[in-house]
């Protein structure tokens, strides 16, 4: 009963802090700032509309589609719990954006700051990132290098899967072993799958540990820098 115990308890402590983990998000440093590099783009003929200036807008190494924050809202949304009740409401953030451009682009912006999300155009691509950027009279080139967002919640989930099924495994493996244990000598002799099924359940819950402890969102700001359209 003991032993039972302790497997439980260390079961719990485990899954505490793969939760913890889980639920977390991991901030790493920015990539470096970009230097002046003016793209290939002829912005001579263009003209910004009236009382807005001529920014160009260009992203370091990939092509990004880019949109003007213009808003956030954090929408209500019920949760529906499958019995006919809803459960708790959650809040849901929603930003307001108006498309802009794809990068490499020359647009025309009104003066003041302005808040840009870059996504990168690759589907396959985890680029994305804001940045703000702050627009004057004069022509403007904003280099961007975008930053990253890693969501990791399917290993998360089969994390919590793999947890369930490796504990649980090693608790019964634990408990054939100790009633094994008890029998009389000539009826012992099942420790051995006890032992084999343990063994399983302790492969199972250290993998679902790893998968835990590695399921943080991971979060990486972009970097920015402007520069007078004739040089920095």
């Amino acid at each position: 009963m003991v032993r039972k115990l302790r497997i439980d308890k260390t079961a719990e402590i485990l899954l505490c802090m793969m939760l913890v983990q889980a639920c977390s998000i991991h901030y790493v440093p920015a990539p470096p700032l970009p230097g002046y590099a003016a793209p290939p783009l002829d912005s001579a003929g263009r003209h910004p509309a009236t009382g807005e200036t001529l920014v160009t807008v260009d992203v370091v190494g990939e092509q990004a589609r880019v949109d003007r924050i213009v808003g956030r809202q954090q929408l209500q949304q019920a949760v529906f719990s499958g019995r006919g009740r809803y459960g708790t409401p959650s809040l849901v953030p929603v930003l307001q954006t108006v498309p802009v451009c794809q990068t490499p682009c020359v647009v025309s912006l009104p003066p003041g700051d302005h808040e840009l999300k870059f996504a990168a155009l690759d589907p396959a691509s985890t680029s994305t990132s804001s940045a703000f950027v702050r627009v004057g009279d004069r022509p403007l080139l904003v280099r961007h290098a975008m930053g990253r967002t890693e969501d990791h919640t399917g290993r998360m989930v089969a994390s919590i899967l793999l947890g369930s099924l490796g504990f649980s495994t090693l608790l019964a493996g634990g408990l054939v072993v100790g009633i094994d244990s008890q029998l009389p000598p000539e009826r012992q002799g099942i420790a051995t799958a006890g032992w084999a099924v343990g063994g399983v359940g302790l492969a199972a819950a250290v993998a679902s540990v790893w998968l835990g402890l590695t399921s943080a969102t991971v979060v990486q700001p972009g970097a920015t820098a402007t520069f007078p359209v004739d040089g920095p």
